[in-house]
Order: structure tokens, then C-alpha cells, then sequence
């Protein structure tokens, strides 16, 4: 499935839902769509991940096991850095 099929198929149960008047579902379903429409931001772009020469592995300022992260990874401490 797509990004852009899982909004579609979300938007469509949340204008379902819209006749049964249960809000808290449809706020929540609309918060997914956003979050679906949002890019993730990878560890190659994010402004946390340095370069640690000792274990000679890209590392994260926000995890604290010194854990090296790939280049496609990401988490929810993610925030773009500088390009």
C-alpha cells in the first residue's frame, strides 16, 4: 500500500465516521493523515547524527547506548539539520 492509498482509504472511513458523530475518532484519524503526509526525517539529514571517529560509526546525541544508525534510519527525535 502507498502513503497516498492509506490517505485516501483514512480520509474515507473519517467521512463515514463523520454521520456516527464520534469526533475523538475522526480528530485521531485526522492527526494519521497528517502524520502519512509528513515525510520522515532520515538520520543522514538529521541535525542530531555526528560522526564519532573512536568507533568510526555515525552516531546519535539523542540515544544514550551509543548506538551507530544507517543512513535510512530515523526515530521520533528526528529534526532536519542544516542542508
Amino acid at each position: 500500500m502507498t502513503r497516498e492509498e492509506a490517505i485516501a482509504i483514512l480520509k474515507d472511513i473519517s467521512w463515514q465516521m463523520g454521520s456516527v458523530k464520534r469526533w475523538e475518532n475522526i480528530e485521531a484519524i485526522d492527526m494519521a493523515i497528517e502524520a502519512l503526509k509528513a515525510e520522515p526525517v532520515r538520520c543522514k539529514d538529521c541535525k542530531h547524527r555526528f560522526y564519532d571517529e573512536s568507533n568510526e560509526a555515525y552516531m546519535c546525541d539523542r540515544h544514550e547506548y551509543g548506538e551507530s544508525f544507517g543512513d535510512d534510519d530515523f526515530c521520533s527525535y528526528a529534526e532536519r539539520g542544516e542542508p
